[in-house]
């Protein structure tokens, strides 16, 4: 976020605020719960298992979650899918799940175990249909979310609502960010570890929290564990509830939405300790109506003689340039418009002049698409280099160190010259000269050109 400013652009009317507490703090907890979706509708409270039609998942049978673990996680290597010849087999539902997983008894891991191959039971016809459907969504929802959300969840917690409920629903544990790939139209696809930090099930957790009164234990911070430690963590903490199951080796592949649960961590951090600050009094008293914020109908011209000042870098007209000065003076507004009306171009504005000054700008969107459009048109304005893109594929680690380091190797800026100004200047200056001729009254008529001319064209339509 701009240091001067709080900008928010938006192509229609705003949503209105939810119900707040009497304090800021309060209304913040308030807002950063709802963040947190722990209804049932949610995939990470209530995943079906063994939906053999759905093309948004895909069930993985008979194999071991430590060693996939092992070898996408920890090893970085990418794994294929094997389907099965005989196709879908009805295995029924027990304690250990609905659909067949190893028993946790063995000695050791089979050698089909702990080859690069998982396992499905579903025909290779259908298998290519199931990871054709998963691939193109996760890329659809990339486009235009700007986030990816295939996840691979590794082991799920059997659990009921009540002690009299005897409908089982099952919640994921450990999710790996994956992506799916091919090499080409015709190829087998592949899976490999996406460059992200795993998170735990925050919304399964927070159910728990709310509902039972158990805690969800964190993810292990050191770099040699397997979800065998995680899982010996949860036994314990759900060793109180009877017919609860762990279920360590269930897997599968499908779409989880981790949308908000960086805001959700962001939000935690916020101190709200000054009720008169910007948030606090956003979160609950608002503001007083100010007209004074797009600074009046004086003439920018005269307060920015020098073209230079005005910072812009894109056309702009008069109400464009008062959006632009106002958050430059640090007011905060809200601006409204249908699309094509110069919104991402006042934006591109704004960001280049608060850049000039030395600020740092977080610019943030619902759709990518609108990002897309206001990095493009910095880049046309050779302000591509100032840009961080932290957005779906963008937000690697590996892609972060190399935008930073292409854009430190570029070294100082070049200056625009000087006579560049000057011609900006000469033609503006002409224009002003024109509008004041336009506009000034004649002694004998007592009329201006402008007033004059509209009352030709009057009597000439009429």
């Amino acid at each position: 976020m701009t240091d001067f400013a709080s900008l928010h652009v938006s192509g229609g009317s705003a949503n209105p605020a939810p119900q707040a507490d009497s304090t800021a703090s309060g209304a913040l907890a308030l807002l950063r719960s709802q963040l947190i979706d722990t209804s049932k509708r949610s995939r990470l409270v209530n995943t079906r298992l063994d939906n053999h039609r759905s093309r948004k998942q895909l069930d993985i049978h008979d194999e071991r979650s430590d060693e996939v673990f092992r070898r996408l996680y920890v090893q970085g290597r990418f794994m294929r899918f094997k389907g099965s010849a005989q196709g879908l087999e009805s295995t029924g539902e027990d304690d250990e799940g609905p659909f067949y997983v190893p028993a946790s008894g063995a000695d050791s891991p089979a050698a089909r175990h702990v080859d690069y191959w998982l396992q499905t039971s579903l025909t290779d016809e259908a298998l290519h249909k199931c990871l054709l459907s998963l691939y193109r969504g996760a890329h659809s929802f990339e486009e235009e979310q700007g986030i990816s959300v295939l996840y691979l969840a590794l082991g799920f917690i059997k659990w009921y609502e009540s002690a009299s409920s005897d409908r089982a629903r099952y919640a994921p544990l450990i999710l790996l960010p994956v992506d799916l790939k091919r090499d080409s139209a015709k190829s087998w696809f592949k899976l490999e570890i996406r460059d992200q930090d795993l998170e735990a099930n925050l919304s399964f957790g927070a159910l728990l929290k709310a509902d039972f009164g158990l805690t969800l234990p964190d993810l292990p911070e050191d770099s040699e564990w397997l979800p065998s430690d995680y899982y010996a963590q949860l036994e314990q903490a759900l060793s109180s509830r009877q017919r609860w199951r762990l279920l360590p080796d269930a897997i599968q592949l499908g779409f989880y939405s981790f949308t908000k649960f960086l805001m959700y961590k962001d939000v935690g951090n916020i101190n709200l300790e000054d009720e008169d600050s910007l948030l606090a009094r956003m979160l609950t008293r608002g503001f007083e109506a100010d007209s004074s914020a797009l600074g009046g109908t004086g003439n920018l011209d005269a307060r920015f003689p020098d073209p230079k000042d005005l910072r812009h870098i894109l056309d702009a007209d008069a109400s464009q340039a008062r959006i632009i000065d106002a958050a430059r003076r640090g007011r905060s507004l809200v601006v409204q418009g249908p699309p094509g009306t110069g919104k991402s171009q006042t934006i591109a504005n704004i960001i280049a002049a608060a850049v000039a000054e030395g600020k740092t700008v977080l610019f943030v969107a619902e759709k990518r698409a609108a990002l897309d459009v206001v990095h493009a048109r910095l880049g046309k304005c050779a302000l591509g280099p100032v840009c961080l893109e932290l957005h779906s594929n963008k937000v690697s680690k590996k892609h972060v160190y190399a935008e930073l380091r292409r854009t430190l190797e570029l070294g100082k800026p070049g200056e625009v010259a000087e006579e560049e100004y000057q011609k900006v200047a000469q033609v503006r200056d002409g224009l002003n000269r024109t509008s004041a001729l336009l506009h000034a009254i004649d002694s004998l008529t007592g009329q201006t050109p402008y007033n004059i001319s509209g009352y030709a064209v009057q009597a000439e339509a009429g």
